[in-house]
């Protein structure tokens, strides 16, 4: 966002009170400039969540957050997407048995690379409500990479899928495995049991419904290959 004062004071049309022109690309969509009264007060920083926002804004790419929200509206929005909540999920016990569950916290405050969860939309045709279990990778973190907590929370996510016999919508952004010299070859082999897991889902009758929103690198399309043509 850009914002134009014109100089002392003086307006485009010589009025004693200058506006202030405001440029703006809201969500990637296209230039637009708004006219505002000139503000005095001082700016106040960003918060956290809405750093993550605009840096990954600035690069095409919408926050796995404001993702869930825009196709989640709580009274439809108009563009498409009808009424519907959106339940996070994380692990139970991080440590221990890998079972999710609902968590009651603040959008952004993820531990790992990927957001896990339960989303319901509500329609005419379905009163009822079309839950579906939601994985949507959060580049604002690493870009998305992927080792062991991610793969953990994406199986977990395709266990509870089962248990409730719900759809996955995966929102697949992703520069695939991470690359550090604090871990080695097991990152791989979580990315291997993930990679089952997809087959295992699939070949069982589960249905997997993958949404590109971005880069998608390594062990990200080989999941998508996969999770598609099974």
């Amino acid at each position: 966002k850009v914002v134009v004062r014109t100089p002392n004071g003086v307006g485009p049309t010589g009025a004693a009170s200058s506006p202030e022109f405001e440029i703006l690309n809201p969500e990637g969509t296209g230039v637009a400039i708004r006219i505002r009264e000139r503000r005095h007060d001082p700016l106040e920083p960003l918060d956290d969540y809405t750093r993550k926002v605009v840096r990954l804004r600035q690069r095409g790419i919408m926050y796995p957050y404001e993702l869930i929200s825009k196709i989640t509206p709580s009274d439809g929005d108009g563009g498409g997407f009808p009424r519907g909540e959106f339940v996070e999920y994380d692990l139970a016990t991080p440590d221990g048995h890998d079972q999710l569950e609902p968590v009651a916290r603040r959008p952004g405050e993820n531990s790992a690379n990927v957001v896990v969860g339960e989303i319901t939309n509500y329609t005419p045709k379905h009163p009822e409500g079309m839950p579906r279990i939601l994985i949507a990778g959060d580049p604002s973190r690493g870009m998305g990479s992927l080792a062991e907590p991610e793969c953990r929370r994406i199986n977990a996510a395709l266990d509870l899928a089962r248990r409730r016999n719900l759809p996955v919508e995966w929102y697949a952004i992703s520069a695939g495995a991470l690359i550090s010299m604090e871990s080695g070859t097991e990152n791989m082999d979580w990315i291997a049991l993930v990679l089952r897991r997809i087959i295992e889902f699939t070949q069982d009758g589960g249905e997997m419904n993958v949404v590109v929103t971005g880069i998608n690198v390594g062990a990200q399309p080989y999941w998508n290959a996969e999770a598609t043509m099974l």
